[in-house]
């Protein structure tokens, strides 16, 4: 009924205005247009704001920082061999006497070294005193003359004397003690 008076309303009012409805238009028609219309005319004008729901926007994607994995712990190494330190023992000669520079070494390479201070040639051999093993000989060596060779000695006692004819004899010999 609300419907009708409505109607009946706009007819009175577009009666009475002037060009307001086409002549013979009825008020339903004229309503029924302007519904039509209304659905046309917000298609030919897009500067009209629509609202459209839009759907949220995907968050992005960030990868994941690079780590590069940990390195390899490597084994720890063997401790070297302890290096034998080189000894020293100088045999001072002079006529018909052979001394030491220190009567006691420790085990392993030594450096022995016969340094002829006598007026006359001496030489020099070392050989355990038990026997074993071969004896070393050092050549003989004028006045003031030095000869050297590294020998390794195992622990035990050595004994050194000159081999020229008649030194030993008359006191050119000593004994070392490697421990």
């Amino acid at each position: 009924m609300l419907r009708r008076g409505l109607c009946s309303l706009l007819l009175v009012v577009f009666a009475t205005v002037p060009g307001a409805a086409p002549a013979g238009a009825s008020a339903a028609h004229h309503h029924r247009a302007r519904q039509h219309h209304r659905g046309h005319h917000r298609h030919r004008h897009p500067s009209r704001p629509t609202s459209v729901a839009l759907p949220p926007a995907p968050a992005p994607v960030v990868p994941a920082p690079f780590v590069p994995p940990p390195a390899p712990v490597p084994a720890p190494l063997p401790a070297p061999a302890p290096i034998p330190v080189l000894g020293h023992l100088q045999v001072p000669a002079r006529e018909f006497s052979l001394s030491l520079s220190r009567p006691v070494l420790d085990a392993g390479p030594v450096a022995i070294q016969l340094a002829n201070f006598g007026e006359d040639a001496h030489d020099l051999s070392v050989q355990r005193t038990d026997g074993s093993g071969a004896a070393v000989a050092f050549p003989a060596v004028g006045a003031g003359g030095v000869a050297t060779q590294t020998l390794t000695l195992a622990p035990g006692t050595y004994r050194l004397w000159c081999t020229l004819p008649g030194h030993d004899a008359l006191g050119m010999h000593t004994t070392l003690t490697v421990r």
